[in-house]
Protein backbone atom coordinates (compact mmCIF):
# COMPACT_ATOMS: atom_id res chain seq x y z
CA UNK A 1 0.00 0.00 0.00
CA UNK A 2 1.32 3.45 -0.92
CA UNK A 3 0.46 5.81 1.63
CA UNK A 4 1.36 8.66 -0.43
CA UNK A 5 -0.65 8.03 -3.26
CA UNK A 6 -3.67 5.78 -1.70
CA UNK A 7 -3.27 2.88 -3.91
CA UNK A 8 -3.05 -0.57 -3.34
CA UNK A 9 -0.74 -3.04 -5.33
CA UNK A 10 -1.79 -6.83 -5.39
CA UNK A 11 0.38 -9.54 -6.46
CA UNK A 12 0.45 -12.97 -6.96
CA UNK A 13 3.49 -15.36 -6.81
CA UNK A 14 3.51 -17.57 -10.28
CA UNK A 15 5.37 -20.75 -9.57
CA UNK A 16 6.68 -22.16 -12.72
CA UNK A 17 7.66 -25.30 -11.36
CA UNK A 18 3.78 -26.39 -10.53
CA UNK A 19 2.40 -26.56 -13.93
CA UNK A 20 2.37 -25.51 -17.23
CA UNK A 21 2.80 -21.59 -18.13
CA UNK A 22 -0.92 -20.71 -18.84
CA UNK A 23 -2.44 -22.58 -16.25
CA UNK A 24 0.45 -20.98 -13.19
CA UNK A 25 -0.50 -17.62 -14.59
CA UNK A 26 -4.64 -18.53 -14.67
CA UNK A 27 -4.11 -19.64 -11.08
CA UNK A 28 -2.40 -16.50 -10.33
CA UNK A 29 -4.65 -14.23 -11.98
CA UNK A 30 -7.58 -16.33 -9.68
CA UNK A 31 -6.14 -15.64 -6.67
CA UNK A 32 -5.91 -11.81 -7.41
CA UNK A 33 -9.49 -11.72 -8.80
CA UNK A 34 -10.64 -12.86 -5.51
CA UNK A 35 -8.33 -10.53 -3.02
CA UNK A 36 -9.88 -7.48 -5.49
CA UNK A 37 -13.36 -8.82 -4.52
CA UNK A 38 -12.53 -9.78 -1.25
CA UNK A 39 -11.62 -5.80 -0.89
CA UNK A 40 -14.94 -5.00 -2.19
CA UNK A 41 -16.78 -6.29 0.25
CA UNK A 42 -17.91 -3.90 2.86
CA UNK A 43 -15.67 -5.04 6.49
CA UNK A 44 -17.91 -5.91 9.19
CA UNK A 45 -15.48 -3.38 11.48
CA UNK A 46 -17.12 -1.60 14.33
CA UNK A 47 -15.73 2.01 14.79
CA UNK A 48 -13.15 2.46 17.69
CA UNK A 49 -13.42 5.79 18.91
CA UNK A 50 -12.27 7.42 22.16
CA UNK A 51 -15.30 6.48 23.71
CA UNK A 52 -14.45 3.48 23.92
CA UNK A 53 -10.90 4.02 24.97
CA UNK A 54 -11.83 6.35 28.12
CA UNK A 55 -8.19 8.15 27.73
CA UNK A 56 -6.59 11.06 26.90
CA UNK A 57 -3.09 12.43 26.06
CA UNK A 58 -2.57 13.10 29.32
CA UNK A 59 -4.52 11.80 33.00
CA UNK A 60 -4.22 8.37 31.65
CA UNK A 61 -5.37 5.68 34.55
CA UNK A 62 -3.33 2.91 35.45
CA UNK A 63 -4.58 -0.05 32.88
CA UNK A 64 -3.44 -2.70 34.31
CA UNK A 65 -4.41 -1.64 38.40
CA UNK A 66 -7.54 0.09 37.86
CA UNK A 67 -10.28 -1.48 38.87
CA UNK A 68 -12.69 -1.24 36.00
CA UNK A 69 -9.78 -2.57 33.64
CA UNK A 70 -9.54 -5.79 36.20
CA UNK A 71 -13.14 -6.04 35.72
CA UNK A 72 -13.22 -6.62 32.34
CA UNK A 73 -9.48 -7.64 31.33
CA UNK A 74 -9.27 -10.10 34.06
CA UNK A 75 -5.61 -10.74 33.61
CA UNK A 76 -2.78 -13.15 35.81
CA UNK A 77 1.49 -13.16 35.89
CA UNK A 78 3.23 -15.70 35.82
CA UNK A 79 5.87 -13.83 38.38
CA UNK A 80 4.36 -12.72 41.81
CA UNK A 81 5.96 -9.54 42.20
CA UNK A 82 7.98 -10.96 45.23
CA UNK A 83 8.90 -13.61 43.20
CA UNK A 84 10.31 -11.13 40.40
CA UNK A 85 12.23 -9.32 42.71
CA UNK A 86 14.33 -12.37 43.59
CA UNK A 87 15.12 -12.92 40.34
CA UNK A 88 16.28 -9.65 39.70
CA UNK A 89 18.78 -10.01 42.70
CA UNK A 90 19.88 -13.50 41.56
CA UNK A 91 20.42 -11.38 38.17
CA UNK A 92 22.46 -8.72 39.81
CA UNK A 93 24.15 -11.68 42.06
CA UNK A 94 25.52 -13.00 38.35
CA UNK A 95 26.52 -9.08 37.25
CA UNK A 96 29.14 -8.82 40.60
CA UNK A 97 30.29 -12.16 39.96
CA UNK A 98 31.23 -10.90 36.52
CA UNK A 99 29.07 -12.96 34.42
CA UNK A 100 27.73 -10.07 32.52
CA UNK A 101 26.99 -6.47 32.26
CA UNK A 102 23.34 -6.45 32.09
CA UNK A 103 20.50 -8.94 31.51
CA UNK A 104 16.40 -8.16 31.01
CA UNK A 105 14.38 -10.18 33.17
CA UNK A 106 10.65 -10.18 31.49
CA UNK A 107 7.07 -11.17 32.78
CA UNK A 108 4.28 -13.15 30.67
CA UNK A 109 0.63 -11.48 31.63
CA UNK A 110 -2.01 -14.10 30.59
CA UNK A 111 -5.83 -13.12 30.07
CA UNK A 112 -9.15 -14.73 28.87
CA UNK A 113 -9.53 -13.27 24.73
CA UNK A 114 -11.63 -14.49 22.55
CA UNK A 115 -12.35 -11.46 20.15
CA UNK A 116 -10.80 -11.32 16.83
CA UNK A 117 -7.54 -10.45 16.46
CA UNK A 118 -8.02 -7.48 14.52
CA UNK A 119 -10.08 -5.97 16.67
CA UNK A 120 -7.47 -6.24 19.14
CA UNK A 121 -4.98 -4.95 16.42
CA UNK A 122 -6.97 -1.64 15.50
CA UNK A 123 -7.33 -0.78 19.25
CA UNK A 124 -3.44 -1.87 20.25
CA UNK A 125 -2.81 0.98 17.14
CA UNK A 126 -5.25 3.28 18.70
CA UNK A 127 -4.22 2.93 21.93
CA UNK A 128 -0.52 2.45 21.25
CA UNK A 129 0.30 3.68 17.66
CA UNK A 130 3.73 2.71 17.34
CA UNK A 131 6.51 2.36 14.59
CA UNK A 132 5.74 -1.31 14.04
CA UNK A 133 2.53 -2.25 13.55
CA UNK A 134 1.22 -6.27 12.79
CA UNK A 135 -1.43 -8.90 12.75
CA UNK A 136 -0.86 -12.05 11.69
CA UNK A 137 -2.35 -15.13 11.36
CA UNK A 138 -1.46 -18.42 11.30
CA UNK A 139 -4.57 -20.28 10.07
CA UNK A 140 -6.79 -22.06 13.21
CA UNK A 141 -3.66 -21.89 15.31
CA UNK A 142 -2.85 -19.25 16.64
CA UNK A 143 -2.42 -15.19 16.17
CA UNK A 144 0.57 -12.49 16.66
CA UNK A 145 -0.57 -8.59 17.17
CA UNK A 146 1.23 -6.29 18.08
CA UNK A 147 2.87 -2.72 17.81
CA UNK A 148 6.70 -2.69 18.28
CA UNK A 149 8.33 0.57 19.36
CA UNK A 150 11.70 -0.62 18.45
CA UNK A 151 13.81 -1.65 15.06
CA UNK A 152 15.65 -4.78 15.12
CA UNK A 153 17.61 -3.93 12.00
CA UNK A 154 16.53 -2.17 8.57
CA UNK A 155 18.88 -2.79 5.10
CA UNK A 156 18.07 -0.46 2.26
CA UNK A 157 20.30 -0.74 -0.56
CA UNK A 158 23.94 -1.15 1.59
CA UNK A 159 22.69 0.95 4.48
CA UNK A 160 22.35 -0.58 7.92
CA UNK A 161 20.34 1.12 10.68
CA UNK A 162 19.57 -0.44 14.12
CA UNK A 163 17.97 1.82 16.46
CA UNK A 164 18.64 0.99 20.43
CA UNK A 165 16.02 1.45 22.87
CA UNK A 166 16.74 1.16 26.34
CA UNK A 167 15.62 3.59 29.44
CA UNK A 168 12.36 3.92 30.39
CA UNK A 169 10.05 6.13 32.71
CA UNK A 170 5.70 6.02 32.38
CA UNK A 171 4.16 9.35 30.97
CA UNK A 172 3.44 12.27 33.17
CA UNK A 173 -0.17 12.88 33.78
CA UNK A 174 0.14 16.68 32.88
CA UNK A 175 2.59 18.19 29.71
CA UNK A 176 4.38 19.41 32.81
CA UNK A 177 5.00 16.37 34.43
CA UNK A 178 5.81 14.50 31.21
CA UNK A 179 8.50 16.57 30.41
CA UNK A 180 9.91 16.58 34.21
CA UNK A 181 10.03 12.62 33.49
CA UNK A 182 11.52 12.98 30.57
CA UNK A 183 14.68 15.18 32.38
CA UNK A 184 14.70 12.67 35.14
CA UNK A 185 15.36 9.31 32.77
CA UNK A 186 18.10 11.47 31.10
CA UNK A 187 19.73 12.49 33.89
CA UNK A 188 19.40 9.14 35.66
CA UNK A 189 23.09 7.97 35.53
CA UNK A 190 21.80 4.22 35.92
CA UNK A 191 19.89 4.45 32.83
CA UNK A 192 22.57 6.38 30.86
CA UNK A 193 24.87 3.75 31.52
CA UNK A 194 23.02 1.29 30.80
CA UNK A 195 22.05 2.88 27.46
CA UNK A 196 25.18 3.78 26.39
CA UNK A 197 26.67 0.14 26.83
CA UNK A 198 23.67 -1.23 24.60
CA UNK A 199 24.97 1.38 21.63
CA UNK A 200 28.22 -0.09 21.94
CA UNK A 201 26.95 -3.67 21.38
CA UNK A 202 24.62 -2.21 18.59
CA UNK A 203 28.24 -0.68 17.39
CA UNK A 204 29.61 -3.96 17.72
CA UNK A 205 26.57 -5.97 15.89
CA UNK A 206 26.25 -3.67 13.24
CA UNK A 207 30.91 -3.67 12.59
CA UNK A 208 30.23 -7.72 12.30
CA UNK A 209 29.27 -7.28 8.79
CA UNK A 210 29.95 -3.21 7.99
CA UNK A 211 32.95 -1.92 5.80
CA UNK A 212 35.32 -0.47 8.08
CA UNK A 213 34.98 2.93 9.44
CA UNK A 214 31.37 3.39 8.54
CA UNK A 215 29.92 2.33 11.49
CA UNK A 216 28.43 5.99 13.03
CA UNK A 217 25.99 6.73 15.89
CA UNK A 218 23.62 9.24 13.88
CA UNK A 219 21.50 9.96 16.80
CA UNK A 220 22.52 9.34 20.61
CA UNK A 221 20.00 9.68 23.54
CA UNK A 222 17.17 10.93 22.33
CA UNK A 223 13.45 10.57 23.82
CA UNK A 224 10.93 9.26 22.16
CA UNK A 225 7.38 9.17 23.58
CA UNK A 226 4.51 6.57 23.41
CA UNK A 227 1.04 6.19 25.21
CA UNK A 228 2.56 5.07 28.79
CA UNK A 229 6.23 5.03 28.66
CA UNK A 230 8.90 6.96 26.99
CA UNK A 231 12.11 5.50 25.89
CA UNK A 232 15.55 6.58 25.49
CA UNK A 233 16.96 6.01 21.82
CA UNK A 234 19.79 6.37 19.91
CA UNK A 235 20.49 5.60 16.16
CA UNK A 236 23.26 3.11 14.80
CA UNK A 237 24.40 2.88 10.80
CA UNK A 238 26.85 1.56 8.80
CA UNK A 239 27.68 0.10 5.29
CA UNK A 240 26.80 -3.45 4.53
CA UNK A 241 30.39 -5.37 3.68
CA UNK A 242 30.73 -6.76 0.11
CA UNK A 243 29.67 -10.54 0.05
CA UNK A 244 27.03 -9.92 2.99
CA UNK A 245 23.30 -10.02 2.51
CA UNK A 246 20.54 -9.33 4.38
CA UNK A 247 20.05 -12.82 6.37
CA UNK A 248 23.68 -11.97 7.69
CA UNK A 249 22.73 -9.18 8.96
CA UNK A 250 19.87 -10.68 11.03
CA UNK A 251 21.89 -13.04 11.78
CA UNK A 252 24.93 -10.80 13.31
CA UNK A 253 22.36 -8.86 14.94
CA UNK A 254 19.89 -11.51 16.81
CA UNK A 255 19.05 -11.07 19.46
CA UNK A 256 19.02 -7.59 20.33
CA UNK A 257 20.97 -6.60 23.25
CA UNK A 258 18.37 -4.39 24.16
CA UNK A 259 15.57 -7.70 24.77
CA UNK A 260 18.56 -10.12 25.93
CA UNK A 261 21.78 -8.28 27.72
CA UNK A 262 25.65 -8.42 27.10
CA UNK A 263 27.67 -10.10 26.76
CA UNK A 264 24.32 -12.19 24.64
CA UNK A 265 25.12 -15.36 24.98
CA UNK A 266 25.30 -15.79 28.96
CA UNK A 267 22.83 -13.30 29.57
CA UNK A 268 20.57 -15.65 27.58
CA UNK A 269 21.68 -18.63 30.07
CA UNK A 270 20.75 -16.44 33.08
CA UNK A 271 17.40 -15.60 30.89
CA UNK A 272 16.31 -19.26 30.35
CA UNK A 273 17.12 -19.97 34.21
CA UNK A 274 15.46 -17.40 35.67
CA UNK A 275 12.00 -16.74 33.69
CA UNK A 276 9.69 -18.94 34.96
CA UNK A 277 8.38 -20.05 31.04
CA UNK A 278 10.27 -19.58 27.82
CA UNK A 279 9.64 -16.55 25.60
CA UNK A 280 8.29 -17.86 22.51
CA UNK A 281 7.83 -15.08 19.55
CA UNK A 282 8.12 -12.29 22.45
CA UNK A 283 11.83 -10.49 21.82
CA UNK A 284 12.21 -12.05 18.29
CA UNK A 285 12.11 -10.44 15.18
CA UNK A 286 9.20 -9.66 13.03
CA UNK A 287 9.77 -8.15 9.58
CA UNK A 288 10.32 -9.25 5.79
CA UNK A 289 13.28 -9.98 3.57
CA UNK A 290 12.72 -8.55 0.02
CA UNK A 291 13.73 -9.61 -3.16
CA UNK A 292 15.41 -6.56 -3.66
CA UNK A 293 17.93 -7.36 -0.88
CA UNK A 294 16.80 -5.31 1.60
CA UNK A 295 15.15 -5.61 4.94
CA UNK A 296 13.07 -4.03 7.41
CA UNK A 297 12.53 -5.87 11.27
CA UNK A 298 11.08 -4.70 14.40
CA UNK A 299 11.59 -6.18 17.81
CA UNK A 300 8.58 -8.45 19.11
CA UNK A 301 7.87 -6.13 21.85
CA UNK A 302 4.30 -4.78 22.90
CA UNK A 303 2.98 -8.13 21.66
CA UNK A 304 0.51 -10.84 22.37
CA UNK A 305 -0.39 -14.12 20.98
CA UNK A 306 -4.14 -14.92 20.87
CA UNK A 307 -4.59 -18.92 21.10
CA UNK A 308 -7.62 -21.29 22.43
CA UNK A 309 -9.19 -18.05 23.81
CA UNK A 310 -6.53 -16.51 26.33
CA UNK A 311 -4.09 -13.58 25.09
CA UNK A 312 -0.67 -13.67 26.17
CA UNK A 313 1.50 -10.94 26.89
CA UNK A 314 5.42 -10.03 28.17
CA UNK A 315 7.01 -6.87 29.22
CA UNK A 316 10.47 -6.75 31.12
CA UNK A 317 12.96 -4.66 32.61
CA UNK A 318 17.07 -4.21 31.93
CA UNK A 319 19.01 -5.07 34.89
CA UNK A 320 22.31 -3.87 35.92
CA UNK A 321 24.40 -3.81 39.75
CA UNK A 322 22.66 -1.11 40.87
CA UNK A 323 18.85 -1.50 39.49
CA UNK A 324 15.76 -1.60 42.35
CA UNK A 325 14.27 -4.92 42.22
CA UNK A 326 10.24 -2.48 43.14
CA UNK A 327 11.38 -0.31 40.64
CA UNK A 328 12.41 -3.27 37.78
CA UNK A 329 9.11 -4.52 38.77
CA UNK A 330 7.46 -1.22 38.25
CA UNK A 331 8.66 -1.05 34.56
CA UNK A 332 7.57 -3.88 33.14
CA UNK A 333 4.14 -3.28 34.78
CA UNK A 334 4.16 0.29 33.17
CA UNK A 335 5.27 -1.53 29.28
CA UNK A 336 2.41 -3.59 30.09
CA UNK A 337 -0.12 -1.20 30.31
CA UNK A 338 -1.17 -0.90 26.59
CA UNK A 339 -1.26 -3.98 25.91
CA UNK A 340 -4.07 -4.92 28.75
CA UNK A 341 -5.62 -1.37 27.76
CA UNK A 342 -5.97 -2.67 24.24
CA UNK A 343 -7.35 -6.07 25.26
CA UNK A 344 -10.29 -4.80 27.38
CA UNK A 345 -11.22 -2.29 24.66
CA UNK A 346 -10.96 -4.86 21.92
CA UNK A 347 -13.84 -6.66 24.21
CA UNK A 348 -16.09 -3.70 24.51
CA UNK A 349 -16.65 -2.71 20.91
CA UNK A 350 -18.44 -6.38 19.35
CA UNK A 351 -20.04 -8.97 20.32
CA UNK A 352 -17.75 -12.03 21.46
CA UNK A 353 -17.91 -15.17 19.56
CA UNK A 354 -19.84 -16.63 22.27
CA UNK A 355 -22.59 -14.49 21.21
CA UNK A 356 -22.61 -12.48 24.58
CA UNK A 357 -22.85 -8.81 23.34
CA UNK A 358 -20.67 -6.49 25.41
CA UNK A 359 -22.08 -3.27 24.15
CA UNK A 360 -24.89 -2.53 23.02
CA UNK A 361 -25.29 -2.28 18.93
CA UNK A 362 -25.98 2.02 18.71
CA UNK A 363 -22.80 2.66 21.42
CA UNK A 364 -20.27 4.69 20.26
CA UNK A 365 -21.70 6.82 17.11
CA UNK A 366 -24.34 8.18 15.12
CA UNK A 367 -26.03 5.20 13.31
CA UNK A 368 -27.48 7.15 10.65
CA UNK A 369 -23.37 8.13 10.36
CA UNK A 370 -22.72 4.32 10.32
CA UNK A 371 -25.09 3.43 8.01
CA UNK A 372 -24.54 6.57 5.42
CA UNK A 373 -20.78 5.68 5.25
CA UNK A 374 -21.13 1.65 4.72
CA UNK A 375 -23.65 2.80 2.25
CA UNK A 376 -20.56 5.13 0.19
CA UNK A 377 -18.35 2.02 1.34
CA UNK A 378 -20.13 -0.59 -0.46
CA UNK A 379 -20.13 2.32 -3.61
CA UNK A 380 -23.84 3.62 -3.67
CA UNK A 381 -24.36 7.24 -4.10
CA UNK A 382 -26.53 9.52 -1.95
CA UNK A 383 -28.82 11.95 -2.76
CA UNK A 384 -29.29 15.77 -2.64
CA UNK A 385 -31.43 15.11 0.73
CA UNK A 386 -29.47 11.98 2.24
CA UNK A 387 -26.05 14.27 1.59
CA UNK A 388 -27.49 17.30 3.43
CA UNK A 389 -27.74 14.55 6.19
CA UNK A 390 -24.43 13.04 5.73
CA UNK A 391 -23.01 16.87 6.92
CA UNK A 392 -25.21 16.99 9.73
CA UNK A 393 -24.39 13.98 10.99
CA UNK A 394 -20.38 15.13 10.53
CA UNK A 395 -20.67 18.38 12.34
CA UNK A 396 -22.81 16.75 15.67
CA UNK A 397 -20.89 16.94 18.33
CA UNK A 398 -20.98 13.43 18.95
CA UNK A 399 -19.44 12.35 16.20
CA UNK A 400 -15.77 10.99 17.19
CA UNK A 401 -12.57 11.27 14.60
CA UNK A 402 -12.50 7.86 13.21
CA UNK A 403 -16.27 7.85 12.33
CA UNK A 404 -15.17 11.80 9.98
CA UNK A 405 -12.59 10.19 8.79
CA UNK A 406 -13.91 6.67 8.16
CA UNK A 407 -16.85 9.08 6.51
CA UNK A 408 -14.93 11.17 4.72
CA UNK A 409 -12.58 8.57 3.59
CA UNK A 410 -15.67 6.21 2.09
CA UNK A 411 -16.91 9.23 0.33
CA UNK A 412 -13.34 10.05 -1.17
CA UNK A 413 -12.69 6.53 -2.29
CA UNK A 414 -16.04 6.17 -3.86
CA UNK A 415 -15.60 9.48 -5.65
CA UNK A 416 -17.83 12.24 -4.81
CA UNK A 417 -20.97 13.18 -7.47
CA UNK A 418 -22.67 16.45 -8.29
CA UNK A 419 -25.64 15.18 -6.69
CA UNK A 420 -23.51 14.72 -3.14
CA UNK A 421 -21.26 17.73 -3.39
CA UNK A 422 -24.53 20.16 -3.82
CA UNK A 423 -26.52 18.50 -0.93
CA UNK A 424 -23.54 19.19 1.13
CA UNK A 425 -22.87 22.65 -0.40
CA UNK A 426 -26.30 23.72 0.78
CA UNK A 427 -26.14 22.09 3.84
CA UNK A 428 -23.14 23.97 4.52
CA UNK A 429 -24.68 26.93 3.31
CA UNK A 430 -28.05 26.68 5.65
CA UNK A 431 -25.38 26.47 8.57
CA UNK A 432 -23.58 29.39 8.24
CA UNK A 433 -23.37 32.76 9.86
CA UNK A 434 -24.14 35.34 6.87
CA UNK A 435 -22.18 38.18 7.97
CA UNK A 436 -23.32 40.73 5.26
CA UNK A 437 -20.52 42.88 4.32
CA UNK A 438 -20.17 46.30 2.39
CA UNK A 439 -17.95 45.13 0.44
CA UNK A 440 -19.09 44.29 -3.33
CA UNK A 441 -16.40 42.93 -4.49
CA UNK A 442 -16.37 39.07 -6.13
CA UNK A 443 -13.77 36.35 -4.96
CA UNK A 444 -12.69 34.21 -7.00
CA UNK A 445 -11.00 31.28 -5.98
CA UNK A 446 -8.79 28.97 -8.02
CA UNK A 447 -8.29 25.04 -7.74
CA UNK A 448 -5.75 22.85 -6.66
CA UNK A 449 -5.31 20.15 -8.86
CA UNK A 450 -5.94 17.74 -5.67
CA UNK A 451 -8.54 15.42 -7.00
CA UNK A 452 -5.66 13.48 -8.56
CA UNK A 453 -4.79 12.44 -5.24
CA UNK A 454 -8.47 12.01 -4.31
CA UNK A 455 -8.68 14.71 -1.64
CA UNK A 456 -11.28 17.72 -1.70
CA UNK A 457 -10.71 20.04 -3.33
CA UNK A 458 -9.45 23.16 -0.88
CA UNK A 459 -10.70 26.07 -3.32
CA UNK A 460 -14.29 24.96 -2.49
CA UNK A 461 -13.82 24.53 1.32
CA UNK A 462 -12.29 28.07 0.99
CA UNK A 463 -15.40 29.41 -0.84
CA UNK A 464 -17.36 28.51 1.96
CA UNK A 465 -14.90 30.14 4.76
CA UNK A 466 -15.11 33.41 2.43
CA UNK A 467 -19.14 33.57 2.33
CA UNK A 468 -19.56 32.40 5.57
CA UNK A 469 -17.41 35.93 6.32
CA UNK A 470 -19.88 37.71 4.39
CA UNK A 471 -17.79 38.30 1.38
CA UNK A 472 -19.35 37.90 -1.93
CA UNK A 473 -17.48 34.26 -3.32
CA UNK A 474 -17.69 33.70 -7.01
CA UNK A 475 -16.35 30.00 -7.19
CA UNK A 476 -14.65 29.86 -11.20
CA UNK A 477 -15.26 26.07 -11.85
CA UNK A 478 -15.15 23.66 -15.39
CA UNK A 479 -16.57 20.07 -15.76
CA UNK A 480 -15.48 16.79 -14.31
CA UNK A 481 -11.60 16.09 -15.42
CA UNK A 482 -9.80 14.34 -12.80
CA UNK A 483 -12.60 13.44 -10.27
CA UNK A 484 -16.12 12.85 -10.59
CA UNK A 485 -17.64 15.90 -10.74
CA UNK A 486 -16.51 19.81 -11.47
CA UNK A 487 -17.74 22.72 -10.40
CA UNK A 488 -19.68 23.71 -13.04
CA UNK A 489 -21.62 20.09 -12.61
CA UNK A 490 -22.36 21.10 -8.66
CA UNK A 491 -23.60 24.96 -10.02
CA UNK A 492 -25.62 22.86 -12.75
CA UNK A 493 -27.33 20.82 -10.01
CA UNK A 494 -27.46 23.78 -7.79
CA UNK A 495 -29.46 26.05 -9.89
CA UNK A 496 -31.07 25.59 -13.09
CA UNK A 497 -28.96 25.97 -16.34
CA UNK A 498 -25.15 26.69 -16.02
CA UNK A 499 -24.88 29.94 -18.92
CA UNK A 500 -25.51 32.81 -16.47
CA UNK A 501 -25.25 36.27 -17.09
CA UNK A 502 -23.30 38.53 -14.89
CA UNK A 503 -26.74 40.02 -13.45
CA UNK A 504 -28.05 36.99 -12.77
CA UNK A 505 -24.89 35.64 -11.03
CA UNK A 506 -24.94 39.10 -9.23
CA UNK A 507 -28.45 38.34 -7.91
CA UNK A 508 -27.06 34.62 -6.49
CA UNK A 509 -24.76 36.27 -4.90
CA UNK A 510 -26.50 38.97 -2.95
CA UNK A 511 -29.51 35.69 -2.13
CA UNK A 512 -27.13 33.02 -1.18
CA UNK A 513 -23.45 34.34 -0.52
CA UNK A 514 -22.01 32.08 -2.60
CA UNK A 515 -21.79 30.27 -5.63
CA UNK A 516 -20.04 26.95 -5.09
Amino acid sequence: FDHQLRTLKIIANAFLEDGPLQTVYARAAESIDAIVQKLGEPADLPLVSPADLEMHSFGRESALRDPDMAERCPYHSNFHPAEFERAVERAKEYIRAGDVFQVVLSQRFESDFDGDPLDFYRCLRFVNPSPYMFCLKFGADFALVGSSPEMHVRLINDAVEIRPLAGTRPRGATPAQDEKNAADLLADPKERAEHIMLVDLARNDVGRVSNFGTVRVTELMDIERYSHVMHIVSNVTGRLRTGCTGFDLVKATFPAGTVSGAPKIRAMQIISELEATRRGCYAGAIGYFGFDGNVDSCIALRCAVLKNGKAYFQAGAGIVADSDPNSEYGESINKARAMAKALSMATQIRPSRNGKHRCKPGEGGDSELRDLTLRLMRGENLNRTEAGNFLGCLLNPGATDAQIAAALTSLAVKGETSDELAGIAEAMRNRALPLRSRHARFIDTAGTGSSARKTFNVSTAAAFVLAGAGLPVAKHGSRAATSRCGSADVLQVLQPGSRMYAVSLGCILHSICSVP
